[in-house]
């Protein structure tokens, strides 16, 4: 995925789009950006295949539009990133299969309150591949929050009109994977920190 990366990135700067000088940083960006299609490209067509499409777009939706301000779980390489994803991916699938959604009634009244905690909390949480500015991580720490308010309400609308189904069970796992990706990423940082000293 590199070379691919970096090929394209020279093609770039043979057709002067970007500068030369700037042919490590597009790599990077394409890279990332390649590596995101495949996974959540391959997340969906396995969606198609077990018949739960739009419920996972949900689910993705609801996670990744969070999960970009607010930081998270960063695993060690590439692939074991792809693994994580399909691990979370097979619980969720997993659950979707359960009929009995109202289990969820009370989780999906407490958890956009605990959300938003961790949110003001922890993020936007520290990433040694990601640096931001102070400016950054106050624009971030905002939109995180303002996303999560904003999903949060939608679930609590959901729970007290006692809507149950694939859909709601979709956006409040999509909230809850943000949860435990930022607490899982904080003491993961905090570990690799403690390690250090």
């Amino acid at each position: 995925m590199n070379k691919i990366a970096l090929n394209i990135s020279n093609l770039l700067a043979e057709y002067r789009f970007i500068n030369k000088k700037d042919i490590p940083i597009c790599a990077y960006g394409i890279e990332f950006f390649l590596i995101f299609v495949l996974e959540f490209g391959a997340v969906l067509f396995i969606s198609l295949l077990i018949g739960n499409f739009l419920e996972t777009v949900i689910f993705l939706a609801a996670f990744v539009s969070i999960r970009i301000f607010a930081g998270g779980y960063h695993a060690d390489t590439k692939l074991r990133c792809f693994f994580v994803l399909l691990g979370v991916y097979t619980v969720f699938s997993i659950i979707l299969r359960y009929d009995n959604f109202e289990i969820y009634k009370y989780p999906m009244i407490i958890i956009p309150f605990v959300n938003v905690f961790f949110i003001l909390l922890l993020s936007p949480l520290k990433h040694k591949n990601k640096t931001l500015s102070i400016m950054e991580r106050k624009k971030f720490k905002k939109i995180s929050l303002v996303l999560s308010l904003v999903q949060g309400f939608i679930i609590l609308l959901f729970s007290i009109l006692n809507i149950y189904n694939k859909y709601s069970i979709a956006l409040f796992m999509g909230a809850l994977t943000v949860l435990v990706s930022l607490i899982s990423g904080s003491i993961k940082n905090y570990m690799e920190l403690k390690l250090k000293a």
